[in-house]
């Protein structure tokens, strides 16, 4: 887990490791695997049914954004070691933590996101321990 960071400081160092910016008009609209154009009501109940929700616009930063506006209490990160973006987060819905997945559209622009459901956690910290068991 990464120490919390000064906003722009993180913003920095996620450009600096993946070389995707954040768009100037910010991320834009978001999309059902497969096209449709989603809601931030729809595109959380998109990802509470484990399925991906593309955003075109989104920079390598734009996960806490992402994931606060369209319903998680919290966003934190697991793991942002990969320099194509693909990078695993802690994410809180209700009273539980779930692993979240920022995944690069490679050869098309912006991120993918998904969560996991299928294996809730009561704390970071159980999560952080599953996580590393790996």
């Amino acid at each position: 887990m990464s120490p919390e960071l000064d906003p722009v400081v993180e913003r920095e160092l996620c450009e600096a490791g993946t070389g995707i910016r954040e768009h100037r008009s910010g991320y834009g609209k978001l999309y059902a695997h497969g096209g449709a154009e989603l809601t931030h009501e729809a595109a959380y109940y998109e990802l509470r049914n484990n399925k991906q929700v593309e955003v075109p616009n989104a920079g390598s930063q734009t996960f806490r954004q992402f994931f606060k506006e369209v319903g998680y209490d919290e966003v934190d990160v697991l793991e942002w070691s990969s320099s194509a973006g693909d990078w695993s987060f802690m994410v809180r819905d209700g009273d539980g933590w779930f692993a979240a997945f920022q995944t690069n559209r490679y050869p098309y622009h912006g991120f993918a996101y998904s969560v996991n459901y299928e294996i809730p956690f009561a704390s970071k910290d159980e999560l952080i321990q599953y996580a590393s068991q790996g």
